[in-house]
């Protein structure tokens, strides 16, 4: 970051990416530079580049390059003004109107319980098409997808990761003392949950049809 951010003669100025074709890559990883300095680079990027490409508005459209910016994880860096933010989000809903589009969201049994043995971080599942347009399911973990942890553990279908939770347990045994334990405390919080059952369904219908207007 000192590096980064305390060079006073920089090789390029930002503004030679729009005029000059040149071509730019940040590298944000949260395992090397840290979840805080990557937000704050990548934030400061994001802006610089925004600020730069308001100030081509001056420039006539038939002499403007056409330039391309990719960023992964976008919403850990976009700090753009609320103008842009609410004309992207009202883009984002046309053309899912047009299209017919509605946000998923995958489920799987033992989503929510599964953990790297790498990094310690949540295993999420996903569902995914292969070239041939096969539609296959998996894990993966979010530290080495998300966090750039550098986690060793690969994306695993989801048949393979059940076999493995199925001979896990087959090697655990639950006696009748603990099983009892076991009952009573689900049936505690399901006594806890039923009353507000409803309400959170409503809450649920409610959210979900904020995101699909």
């Amino acid at each position: 970051m000192r590096h980064t951010l305390g060079r006073r003669a920089p090789k390029f100025e930002l503004r030679d990416l729009f005029d000059k074709n040149r071509i730019a890559l940040v590298s944000l990883a949260k395992g090397q530079l840290g979840p805080e300095s990557a937000a704050l680079l990548g934030s400061l990027v994001v802006a610089l580049l925004w600020d730069t490409n308001t100030a081509r508005s001056a420039v006539e459209s038939s002499r403007r390059t056409k330039v391309g910016i990719y960023i992964d994880e976008v919403q850990d860096y976009l700090r753009l003004p609320g103008a842009l933010g609410d004309a992207r989000a009202q883009q984002v809903r046309a053309a899912r109107r047009n299209s017919g589009e509605r946000p998923r969201v995958h489920s799987h049994y033992l989503k929510g319980t599964l953990y790297s043995g790498n990094c310690g971080e949540p295993l999420t599942f996903e569902q995914s098409r292969n070239r041939v347009g096969t539609l296959y399911d998996y894990f993966y973990c979010l530290g080495r997808q998300r966090l750039k942890n550098g986690c060793t553990f690969k994306a695993t279908q989801a048949h393979m990761v059940e076999d493995l939770v199925e001979q896990h347990w087959s090697t655990v045994t639950i006696y009748d003392e603990r099983l009892s334990e076991v009952r009573r405390f689900v049936l505690e919080h399901m006594d806890t949950l039923l009353p507000n059952q409803d309400r959170a369904e409503a809450k649920a219908k409610r959210d979900l049809a904020d995101l699909q207007t």
